[in-house]
């Protein structure tokens, strides 16, 4: 019986303290150099990355980033998936709170809705809607690659179906709006 304790005891101390420790500041100057590698590559010289790491250096620090979210970033290859990891250390990217076809459908709905109010004529507006689209495509495929899913899920019938009705609204907008005003 006390063995059995003793064994409870020390596997709650080791749980308590891998917590304990992944809830310590992380080493902002290695933060830094992860997220000054999405903005330079990781092959920039040192004197081009000096400037750059500044920055992050500094919101590491005001955000006190964590050792178990340093760890996160370190597996990261693109922006999008450090957002994941830390999204207070990336304001302006978009970061979905949802999986599967309702997060393509609300996303999509987003695209058809902005390129519904383009004017007719209004070719660049129609551009600049179609660049965000194929955007978010490139980032979603490179997350999830980077998460290990490159497939998508399976998606019901009806989800197949309203993401086809919204695109079809898409493209139509999109002709209204590339289409010279006679």
């Amino acid at each position: 019986m006390k063995v059995m304790l003793v064994c409870l005891v020390v596997v709650a101390a080791v749980y308590g303290m891998a917590r304990f420790v992944g809830r310590m500041p992380a080493n902002c100057d290695d933060v830094a150099e992860q997220l000054a590698s999405y903005e330079l590559g990781n092959y920039a010289e040192p004197e081009d990355r000096a400037p750059v790491v500044t920055k992050p250096r500094a919101i590491c620090k005001r955000e006190g980033v964590s050792r178990d979210e340093s760890a996160c970033l370190e597996k990261t290859k693109s922006k999008l998936a450090a957002a994941r990891c830390v999204p207070r250390l990336f304001p302006d990217v978009e970061v979905p709170d949802c999986a599967g076809a309702a997060c393509y459908l609300s996303k999509v709905e987003q695209f058809a809705a902005q390129m519904c109010a383009c004017l007719p004529g209004n070719r660049l507006c129609a551009e600049k809607i179609t660049e965000g689209m194929t955007k978010w495509g490139q980032d979603l495929a490179r997350l999830q690659s980077e998460l290990g899913t490159p497939k998508l899920e399976a998606m019901s019938e009806s989800d197949a179906r309203a993401i086809g009705d919204v695109m079809r609204r898409y493209s139509d907008c999109m002709v209204k709006a590339i289409t010279p005003v006679q």
